[in-house]
């Protein structure tokens, strides 16, 4: 799997889903401001560039 930004997996509706614990966040907002502990954006994701 290639990195991608995160706005790339975000649904046609903005919002990001998570499969596995099912939690939703819409933009500007990441899956971790909602609890999420699978949030793909780069801070999560240990990329650099982006502060929580």
């Amino acid at each position: 799997m290639t990195p991608v930004a995160y706005e790339e997996v975000v649904a046609d509706d903005g919002e990001l889903t998570c499969l596995i614990c099912r939690r939703t966040a819409g933009p500007p907002r990441c899956l971790h401001t909602t609890g999420c502990p699978h949030c793909p954006c780069r801070t999560c994701a240990g990329m650099p560039g982006q502060d929580r």
